[in-house]
């Protein structure tokens, strides 16, 4: 089993392709390989990809070749994920992506729709028939590149997107389908996942998840209303993907802490939404040695780094704090136990 992390900049969080800085990349890679890490899961940003359905920024696409050409120095392994629509209680979509529909209390719960750094009032369009043609036209973009370089491990289809709008299961299936053909046809060689949970409320439809060439897990632990944690869920779903007798991955095993650098935040959010610092590394410790016994091809923790809300200020860390403190690294590079478990692993 691999282990690796999710992965923002810690120096420029969500903004990393509009601040495109590969010195400050490496250097963060740099550190993940140091704790013998394998994996590196990151993610495109939609808006900065594509600004209208017709148009791919090419130097956006030169910023993600010299990236995977990072990875190949480093002989680190990467995930692309494309179609980033949630990250961190927040949506981050294209203009074109949103419709004339106005949000209302019934849409999705906590999501807020940020569209060129500012909250939409509007929903998006319908977003696995609708916006499909020009889904298409950067997944083919993306494939051009991606076949070219080694490091490429899997490319991932979209982080969530049952978080954006829920699919049916006819909608689902038809729209992994038409996405990996669409990206196989560039790309033959590199596999196909889906970053979304589905043994939840609102989850993905699981049957077809059967269409991916590997299936991806995404869980954090569970806290109770008495302050233990809850690990029945994560071990079910790892369960039913084993039943597909296809390969999958943990791709997000996350828990936020409260550290001495986080006492502010964690009074705001209170004891059930983060850990002590000490308490994350043996649960990480824990979920290693269990998810091993059952051969996922790796876990990737949720996240590599910690955020500084004032060096990286984001909407996100004031309506989610425990955002910021997900990292297996504080914001000032420093590790935590629990990347001193990644590293003894």
């Amino acid at each position: 089993m691999l282990t690796g992390v999710n992965y923002w900049p810690r120096r420029q969080y969500v903004n990393m392709w509009k601040q495109f800085k590969l010195p400050e990349v490496r250097e963060d890679l740099e550190l993940i390989k140091e704790f013998k890490m394998e994996v590196v899961r990151f993610f495109l940003l939609w808006e900065d990809f594509q600004p209208t359905p017709d148009k791919v920024d090419t130097q956006q696409l030169e910023h993600l070749d010299q990236l995977l050409s990072l990875f190949e120095e480093l002989e680190m392994k990467a995930i692309v994920t494309v179609f980033n629509g949630l990250m961190g209680y927040a949506r981050y979509l294209p203009s074109w992506v949103m419709s004339s529909k106005l949000q209302t209390t019934e849409d999705y719960h906590h999501p807020v729709n940020f569209v060129n750094g500012r909250i939409s009032p509007s929903i998006p369009k319908k977003f696995y028939t609708e916006l499909r043609e020009g889904q298409q036209l950067l997944l083919t973009a993306v494939g051009q590149v991606t076949r070219k370089h080694s490091s490429v491990w899997m490319l991932d289809l979209a982080n969530e997107p049952n978080f954006i709008q829920v699919p049916t299961e006819q909608e689902a299936s038809e729209w992994i389908k038409a996405m990996k053909m669409c990206f196989k046809a560039v790309d033959p060689d590199h596999p196909v996942t889906l970053g979304a949970p589905f043994a939840e409320k609102n989850g993905w439809p699981f049957e077809s998840l059967r269409e991916l060439d590997i299936q991806s897990i995404h869980k954090s632990y569970d806290f109770q209303q008495d302050g233990t944690l809850s690990e029945a869920s994560t071990w079910m779903e790892v369960e039913m993907c084993r039943s597909t007798h296809k390969p999958f991955l943990i791709e997000e095993w996350g828990l936020p802490t409260r550290g001495e650098q986080t006492k502010k935040i964690h009074a705001l959010v209170g004891d059930t939404w983060a850990a002590s610092e000490e308490l994350q590394a043996r649960m990480l410790e824990d979920v290693l040695h269990k998810a091993e016994k059952r051969d996922p091809l790796a876990l990737l923790v949720w996240d590599g780094f910690d955020f500084d809300p004032v060096l990286t200020p984001n909407p996100t860390f004031e309506r989610a704090p425990q955002e910021a403190w997900f990292g297996l690294f504080r914001a000032d590079g420093s590790p935590k136990p629990a990347a001193l478990v990644m590293r003894e692993y």
